[in-house]
């Protein structure tokens, strides 16, 4: 049974209970549910190229929303560009590498004003620890990618948000780290931990 599902059956301070005892956090107070309006919002997605980041960028740009895809790949960025403007949508092109701190200062330099911060690039190493270490750079990019450029991006579009009184930042993580470790996940384990803390 999913969170989603228990929440429908079990009241929601038995439900925030047992979840804190299980070490889980517990779920988010809904302030409303009416939907946010995006037409017109400027939405920063980080990983837009495939997968998750891709659907959203679509599908945020279907609701209206200008959406600055940020990628390594930018031959992949045009294309989804291509197809958001082919639909009608608004969709910026922005490729940057952001395990390199220094290109993360330079696209929130150039992306300018941002409503919304989707943090959802990353990328994982599938082996033991042990197999890492003559590879460190590999767990050094991991840390810089899931962790730390999300924190950049916030702290260089943050104070925007804060300055207007309207924002949103939303970092993508992962289930995985919740319940317990996976041996051939540590690095990527331990990196989405700390941007989930």
């Amino acid at each position: 049974m999913t969170r989603a599902s228990l929440a429908k059956h079990i009241s929601p301070q038995k439900l925030r209970r047992a979840l804190r005892l299980a070490g889980m956090r517990p779920l988010p107070r809904r302030a409303s549910r009416t939907p946010i309006d995006l037409r017109g919002k400027r939405i920063l997605l980080t990983g837009a190229s495939s997968g998750i980041g891709e659907a959203a960028a679509e599908k945020l740009a279907g609701c209206g929303a200008t959406v600055i895809v940020v990628a390594r790949r930018e031959n992949l960025l045009k294309e989804v560009s291509d197809r958001i403007i082919a639909r009608g949508g608004d969709a910026v092109v922005m490729p940057a590498n952001l395990a390199d701190m220094d290109a993360v200062d330079e696209l929130v330099r150039h992306a300018g004003s941002v409503d919304i911060l989707i943090n959802n690039a990353a990328r994982s190493i599938r082996r033991p620890l042990m197999d890492s270490l003559e590879r460190w750079h590999d767990v050094e990019r991991t840390i810089a990618l899931n962790y730390y450029a999300p924190l950049r991006l916030i702290r260089g579009l943050a104070p925007g948000m804060i300055e207007r009184g309207d924002g949103h930042i939303i970092n993508v993580s992962s289930w995985r780290v919740m319940p317990e470790s996976s041996p051939y996940f540590s690095v990527y384990n331990a990196s989405k931990a700390a941007l989930s803390a």
